[in-house]
């Protein structure tokens, strides 16, 4: 068996994989590498006790972010707003790196490289799904979305082992620098993958790029308020960026004992490259088959599950083994199996206002993934249906009727054929009004 057929890629998306693999991968080992770099400093000159500071003050920045940011993508399209963001991680990381030596111990510095880093850390996770999204269809992203998000781990594990490597030898303030030079490689890359793959038709309905921010804005909040199922998903990945931020909080504190940048910035650096690596072999071998083995609501637990370990274990025994599995809960298990499942149900959203939509949710949920539905989609139990199925890359619906109670558009029975369903059973005068 070749290795495309074990991962079940066709012959002609190779090339299209790979090149959007090591996209996210030069992605996310420059973000790594700020992270790493961001809390290092912080935490060793302003300690753990200031990092909630940070925590409020995220979604104060995102609130103003989020609505330009979704307009931005409404006017430029994925594609040209990640042009325009290489340009500011490439000016952002040269500022914040060439100012280390004159601005490092001031207290507005280190704030503003620790959010600076945070904001990056959310919105380039957005814009690349973003920009996924118009080159992968949803039967597509549910076998390749898994692959592509290795690629995103290869990239965090080979940035932790670079800061790993460096700490002691490089300032650690300096490594904004080797950020803003992997955002400066992939800027022709980028232009490569864009040049070579054409995105794809997902629906007939036009985008909505002339709309002015205002329209972009009243559309958002009528598919938020419109629809209990998004406002749902939203309280419960809202509930899960708590917890993350308690279980980070309460590892950092552990981390940062006794330790100063150098050596924070060593430890947090193989920490990330371990995560990774964790990662990277839970994405390619175990999640798919996990999901098989026990099925959609027990894969849904396990990061819970994990979560209440952590705290038992900082209940219990707070220290260095309570710290770094609680690191490995929110950083490995939470990358691996919550983002690959939420990443598959923005394809069942329409064109019109899915880039929007996504962007504006997960910047303003901070490190949320949310599943947002709206009323124009596959009606009621169609649209979970469909979502449901969608998140579990390789499944098939593994139904072939569904009853049919309500209205049901044009997009919600293409939704369903596409699923797998061969028959829709209605009443007659249901039927009558199709």
């Amino acid at each position: 068996m070749s290795v495309a057929n074990f991962f079940k890629v066709l012959p002609d998306e190779g090339g299209k994989v790979v090149a959007f693999a090591l996209l996210a991968g030069l992605l996310q080992m420059g973000v790594a590498i700020g992270m790493v770099a961001a809390d290092s400093m912080f935490l060793s000159q302003l300690g753990v006790a200031q990092l909630p500071l940070v925590f409020i003050a995220m979604p104060i920045v995102m609130a103003v972010y989020a609505p330009i940011y979704s307009g931005l993508v409404a006017w430029l399209g994925p594609s040209g707003l990640f042009k325009v963001t290489i340009v500011l991680l490439v000016a952002g990381g040269g500022l914040i790196g060439w100012g280390a030596d004159a601005w490092g111990d001031q207290r507005i510095y280190l704030f503003a490289a620790r959010i600076y880093a945070g904001l990056w850390f959310i919105a380039l996770y957005t814009l690349f799904w973003n920009l996924a999204d118009d080159y992968f269809s949803i039967q597509d992203g549910k076998r390749l979305y898994g692959l592509i998000s290795a690629g995103s781990s290869a990239g965090a594990m080979i940035g932790g082992l670079l800061v790993s490597a460096l700490a002691g030898i490089v300032p650690t303030g300096k490594l904004f620098l080797l950020w803003a030079a992997s955002a400066l490689v992939t800027w022709p890359f980028l232009l490569v993958v864009l040049r070579r793959f054409k995105p794809i038709g997902q629906d007939d309905t036009p985008d909505s790029g002339d709309s002015s921010p205002l329209e972009v804005l009243r559309s958002l909040g009528k598919a938020l308020s419109g629809s209990s199922f998004a406002l749902l998903i939203a309280c419960v990945c809202f509930a899960m960026v708590a917890l993350s931020s308690v279980i980070e909080y309460l590892a950092m504190g552990v981390f940062a004992e006794q330790r100063g940048a150098a050596q924070l910035a060593e430890l947090l650096g193989g920490l990330h490259a371990i995560a990774g690596a964790a990662t990277l072999v839970i994405n390619l071998f175990f999640f798919n088959r996990l999901v098989g083995w026990i099925g959609v609501g027990s894969t849904a637990l396990v990061v819970p599950t994990a979560y209440l370990a952590a705290f038992v274990l900082f209940f219990l025994a707070p220290g260095m083994p309570a710290a770094v599995f609680g690191f490995f809960a929110f950083q490995t298990l939470f990358v691996s199996i919550e983002y690959n499942n939420i990443n598959l149900l923005y394809n069942a959203l329409p064109n019109q206002t899915k880039r929007q939509l996504r962007t504006f949710v997960e910047l303003y949920e901070l490190r949320s993934v949310t599943a947002v539905a709206r009323d124009d989609l596959p009606d009621g139990g169609a649209a979970a249906f469909a979502a449901t199925v969608a998140a579990i890359p390789g499944a098939s619906a593994q139904r072939s009727a569904w009853l049919v109670r309500d209205s049901l558009t044009a997009d919600g029975a293409r939704a369903l054929r596409d699923l797998g369903v061969q028959l829709l059973v209605m009443p007659f005068d249901r039927y009558e009004t199709l």
